[in-house]
């Protein structure tokens, strides 16, 4: 079977022009998932779980940055743990969700991201309280 790229209407495979597009080209099934669009006929079944959280959007970003570079089809949602939303009020914090067969995948990977985003916290904190300590050094001298 071949599918319209604009309708994704299906077709046999003899055919090689969408009669309702105006003429656009027919591509295989493969050929549409592999450019990310979906088939009338498609239901994604994947049941997706959380991975990990994060505190705040900055590191929700990093660890989805991590996934998406692993290939790991992710998604981030904010959540909070009272009525009010964190979209309005600032507090919350973000679920990672990946596809329940790649969980323990993700969840290393975020484990190793996290570690990396601490250590390079501890270092920043390190270097600020030495900067300090040498400018209180050099005001006492005269």
């Amino acid at each position: 079977m071949k599918y319209c790229t604009a309708c994704s209407a299906e077709y046999e495979d003899a055919v090689s022009r969408c009669a309702d597009c105006g003429g656009t080209d027919l591509v295989s099934a493969d050929e549409m998932h592999r450019r990310g669009l979906r088939l009338d006929d498609d239901m994604d079944t994947r049941r997706f779980a959380r991975a990990a959280t994060a505190d705040d959007p900055l590191t929700s970003d990093r660890f989805v940055e991590v996934l998406e570079a692993a290939e790991i089809p992710v998604f981030a949602r904010a959540r909070s743990d009272g009525p009010i939303e964190p979209a309005t009020s600032g507090v919350g914090w973000w679920e990672i969700l990946v596809p329940e067969d790649q969980v323990a995948k993700a969840a290393a990977l975020i484990a190793d991201a996290r570690a990396k985003i601490e250590a390079s916290s501890e270092e920043a904190e390190k270097a600020a309280t030495d900067e300090e300590a040498a400018g209180e050094a050099q005001a006492r001298e005269p």
